[in-house]
C-alpha cells in the first residue's frame, strides 16, 4: 500500500508547493485533525478532505489511535494523501504508518519551530508529547523539545515525566497561543492547548542536575582525572583499583543480605563506578572504550541466550542454564571438563572457587551418590589433618587442612548450601554470641581477662539459649 504524507506546517499556508501539488492529485485527502488553522490552507482552496478527529474520541490511547488511523487510510480507495501538522517527519501516526506501508513524505515546518526559533540549537532532543512518557532515552544534556501537547491530560503526563529529570521550578519555554517562560510545575495549568502547543527546556550544567546518566558519570571521571582534577583519582591504575573492585562487590552482597533497597542502590552505584573507572582508564591509554565493552557484553548475552534469540528451546530455568553452558563452552573454546575448571577465576574467594570447580565435576557425573560417603570422607580428612599436626609436619598440616575445607565445601555444594554465605553467617553468629558473653563477663568482673574459662562457657551457653 502506498500513502503520501504532507506536512502542513504550524500555520496556514506553510505547506510547500510540492506538498500542495500532491494534495491536488489525490483521490482521498485525510487530515489527522481539522481543528487547527492549518486546515484553512485546504478550505480556502476548496479542497475536499476528511478528518480523523472522530477517531481521537474512540481511541483509549495514542497507540490505538495510530492503529485506527492506519486502518482508516487502508480502507480508502485510490491515491491517499494523509496531511498532518508540522513537518510530517515528526508525527507518531506517520511513524506507525511508515512501518506498515510505502510512505512518501512531503515535508514542511516542524512542530518544534516555535520553540527552536526562540533558542536555536545545532543538536536537540525532539519528542511528540504522546511518545515522551514511554521513552527511556531522555537526557538533560541537550535542549529538549516536546510538541503536540494538545490537552491538559497530556500536559500533566508530560509534567510527570519531566519532573523525574528536572526540578519543579525549572524554567520552561512554553509555546501556546503566546510564547512565555513558566516553571515546569505550571505546564498543566495553562488556559489553552492544541496540536501546535510545544515547549523547550535548556540543557543542564553538571552541577545543577537533578538526575544523572552514564554520560554524566563519564564526564565526572574525566574531570576528576583531568589537569585540575583530584590527586587520588589521577593516580589510579587498573592494578591499584583491584582491591576496590573486590571490596565494592562484597559491600553489595552485604547490602543484598541486609535487604535494604537504599543500600542496594548505593552499592550498585559503587560497583558501576568501578566498571566505568576502568573504562575511563582504558580510553585514556587507548586500550579499549565503552563501546567495545558494551558490544562484547551484549553480543555475549545474545549468543548465550539462543533459547530467546535463536532456535534452542528451554521450558524452565534448568534447561535455560544448560543452553547457556553449552553456548559458553563454544564461545570459550573449552573442550574438556578440566578446561572448564581452569576457567573458574583464581581471584574468587576460595570457598566459592572450590564450589564452582566441584560443580563442574558434578555436572559430568563425577559426584557423590549419598551423604554417608561425603561424611566418611570428611572424617577421613579430619583424621589425616590430626595426624599431620601431631607429627609437626607444617607442609602436611596445610595440605590436609585444605583437603578438609575442600570436603566441607563439597558437602555444602551437595546439599545446595552456598559455603560462602554459610560461613559468613556462622561468623556473624559467633560474633553476636561472643559479644553477649563478653558483656556478661564485664558485668561480673569488670575486666574480661578476670573470667575463668568455665564462666565464659556458661555465658556462651546463655547466649545460645537466647537464640543468638
Amino acid at each position: 500500500m502506498k500513502i503520501s504524507v504532507v506536512g502542513l506546517g504550524t500555520a496556514k499556508d506553510e505547506v510547500t508547493l510540492r506538498g500542495l501539488d500532491e494534495i491536488m492529485s489525490a483521490d482521498v485527502v485525510a487530515l489527522k485533525t481539522a481543528m487547527t488553522d492549518t486546515a484553512d490552507t485546504l478550505r480556502e482552496r476548496n479542497i475536499d478532505f476528511v478528518s480523523c478527529d472522530s477517531l481521537f474520541d474512540e481511541a483509549r490511547d495514542f497507540s490505538v489511535l495510530n492503529q485506527k488511523i492506519f486502518e482508516f487510510l487502508s480502507a480508502a480507495k485510490g491515491k491517499v494523501v494523509f496531511c498532518v501538522n508540522g513537518s510530517g517527519y515528526d508525527d507518531s501516526a506517520v511513524a506507525y504508518i511508515a512501518e506498515r506501508a510505502d510512505v512518501s513524505i512531503f515535508g514542511s515546518v516542524s512542530n518544534g519551530a516555535a520553540a527552536l526559533e526562540k533558542r536555536p540549537a545545532g543538536a536537540y532532543q525532539y519528542f511528540c508529547a504522546a511518545d515522551l512518557a514511554g521513552t527511556n532515552v531522555l537526557t538533560t544534556n541537550l535542549p529538549l523539545v516536546v510538541t503536540e501537547i494538545d490537552d491538559r491530560f497530556l500536559a500533566s503526563a508530560v509534567k510527570e515525566k519531566l519532573c523525574a529529570f528536572y526540578d519543579d521550578e525549572e524554567e520552561v519555554l512554553f509555546c501556546g497561543k503566546k510564547t512565555e517562560r513558566i516553571p515546569l510545575y505550571e505546564i498543566d495549568r495553562q488556559k489553552r492547548y492544541d496540536q501546535k502547543t510545544s515547549l523547550l527546556i535548556a540543557p543542564k550544567k553538571l552541577t545543577e542536575k537533578k538526575s544523572f546518566e552514564v554520560s554524566d558519570l563519564k564526564e565526572i571521571l574525566r574531570v576528576l582525572r583531568g589537569e585540575n582534577g583530584c590527586p587520588w583519582d589521577k593516580a589510579q591504575t587498573h592494578e591499584s583499583l583491584r582491591a576496590n573492585v573486590l571490596e565494592e562487590a562484597y559491600e553489595l552482597v552485604d547490602a543484598i543480605d541486609g535487604g535494604n533497597i537504599e543500600d542496594i542502590v548505593e552499592e550498585t552505584g559503587d560497583n558501576l563506578l568501578q566498571s566505568y573507572f576502568h573504562i575511563s582508564l582504558a580510553e585514556e591509554n587507548g586500550e579499549f572504550d565503552e563501546k567495545e565493552v558494551l558490544t562484547r557484553l551484549c553480543g555475549k548475552l545474545i549468543f548465550r541466550h539462543t533459547h530467546i534469540f535463536g532456535q534452542d528451546k528451554a521450558a524452565n530455568s534448568e534447561e535455560a542454564l544448560k543452553v547457556w553452558e553449552k553456548n559458553k563452552a563454544v564461545e570459550k573454546g573449552t573442550r574438556t571438563v578440566t578446561d572448564t575448571m581452569r576457567k573458574v577465576a583464581k581471584s574468587l574467594p576460595s570457598l566459592t572457587r572450590a564450589a564452582k570447580v566441584q560443580k563442574r565435576a558434578a555436572k559430568n557425573k563425577f559426584d557423590w551418590t549419598d551423604t554417608e560417603g561425603l561424611f566418611d570422607k570428611l572424617r577421613e580428612e579430619a583424621a589425616e589433618l590430626d595426624a599431620a599436626y601431631k607429627e609437626r609436619d607444617a607442609v602436611g598440616t596445610e595440605k590436609e587442612a585444605g583437603d578438609l575445607l575442600f570436603q566441607a565445601v563439597n558437602i555444602c555444594r551437595y546439599m545446595g548450601v552456598d559455603p560462602e554465605v554459610a560461613l559468613n553467617r556462622a561468623v556473624e553468629k559467633f560474633t553476636k554470641r561472643f559479644e553477649y558473653m563478653e558483656n556478661r563477663v564485664l558485668e561480673t568482673h569488670g575486666e574480661f581477662a578476670d573470667a575463668s574459662v568455665d564462666e565464659m562457657e556458661k555465658f556462651w551457653d546463655e547466649a545460645k539459649s537466647k537464640g543468638l
